[in-house]
């Protein structure tokens, strides 16, 4: 066992609140069943509660019990005999996930959230609800937040040795495979790599990918280059419009929804990723970049900035303006720093390993409900 890994003189009995459909292959699904498998593998139980949307699941492993809960006694019932009880808070407010902050603030009992930062939760959620819905959501979180009985963690990047974060279990793979299979992420030289610029993701207007469009236009009086967007989403088809009425034809690609292995190989042969979401998650496919020295620009957002004081070294554009990072695409094309992208490699290896990240939470864990040592 490496000496990094916690050892478990104690099983926990863990319970995961999630409301996302586990029917449907996402990031927060991936990183939510990486965590879940590491823990079991240290003598852990994970129990997965949803509101039944894993009935024909394919993620689900036989290593997770699944427990369906739709009212407050299925709850209850769940919640007397877990250990450790980690509550999935969505931009959404989500039903499940505020009936379970309810019920334990209500019973004291102490609990973990997963949550985004809490300003960026509350616009989006004020837009789907009606008034008096959205604030009795946010009162009932606000009141969990304010009672000490809760420890938020948040489902994005963020300083490990301070506020450990459900987003970096998407990455437990990431780094595993990268260090056991040199081969498939091996680095592509600088001036061998055939792109210019890289986008991986979703294409929604949280994405904002049409400030990128727009930056690649501003671009292209001035160089010669490549880009890919890859993913998919109810923009594409705009999207492709802007680009084409920017004249972007012969510089911009869009190549759809590629298989993992593909969009690896892809953002390992680029020289740089660009990350535009107005709000983020797990940023994932900006350490699956770093992981192979390839440079990154993204919006100034709170996930995207910690990351990089962390020791990302992101160049980072105010997000919404187009032009500065159109500057600073251009800045990372031309002024690669490849001692500061070996470091940042090696840097990245050593907090995102299994290992580490796998401690972290173990130690919250313990720390928050006194179980387990």
């Amino acid at each position: 066992m490496n000496k990094t890994t916690p050892s478990a003189p104690q099983s926990l009995k863990i319970a995961f609140v999630h409301d996302h459909p586990f029917d449907e292959v996402g990031g927060v699904q991936i990183a939510t069943l990486n965590l879940a498998k590491a823990l079991t593998k240290l003598g852990h139980r994970v129990v997965l509660v949803n509101p039944g949307r894993f009935e024909s699941s394919k993620l689900i492993a036989n290593f997770i019990e699944v427990r369906t809960a739709n009212v407050a006694a299925d709850l209850e019932e769940i919640f007397r005999d877990t250990d450790v009880i980690q509550v999935n808070l969505t931009l959404s407010l989500n039903d499940l996930a505020i009936m379970s902050i309810k019920i334990l603030t209500e019973i004291g009992r102490r609990f973990i959230i997963s949550i985004r930062t809490y300003p960026t939760i509350l616009p989006y959620s004020k837009r789907i609800y009606e008034p008096k819905s959205f604030l009795h959501r946010r009162n009932i979180v606000k009141m969990a937040l304010e009672s000490g009985l809760c420890r938020p963690i948040a489902p994005t990047f963020a300083a490990v040795d301070s506020y450990t974060c459900l987003g970096y279990s998407g990455c437990f793979e990431v780094v595993r495979n990268f260090v056991n299979a040199p081969t498939q992420a091996s680095i592509v030289p600088w001036e061998l790599r055939e792109n210019d610029v890289t986008f991986v993701g979703r294409l929604s207007r949280y994405k904002n990918v049409e400030d990128l469009v727009v930056a690649l236009s501003m671009m292209k009086e001035s160089r010669n280059f490549k880009a890919k967007i890859v993913g998919s989403g109810e923009n594409l088809d705009g999207l492709i419009a802007l680009s084409e009425g920017l004249g972007l034809e012969n510089n911009l690609e869009f190549c759809g929804e590629l298989s993992h292995d593909v969009t690896l190989k892809l953002v390992g042969s680029s020289r740089v990723l660009v990350n535009t979401s107005l709000t983020e998650l797990c940023p994932n496919i900006l350490v699956e970049a770093a992981l192979r020295s390839v440079s990154l620009v993204a919006s100034d957002i709170p996930a995207h900035r910690t990351l990089s004081t962390d020791g990302m070294a992101i160049k980072l554009y105010p997000s919404g303006d187009p032009r500065k990072m159109s500057k600073q695409i251009e800045e990372a094309l031309s002024e690669p720093d490849h001692r500061l992208l070996e470091e940042r490699q090696e840097w990245v290896v050593k907090e995102f390993s299994s290992e580490a990240l796998l401690k972290k939470y173990h130690e919250i864990y313990v720390s928050q409900t006194g179980c387990g040592e």
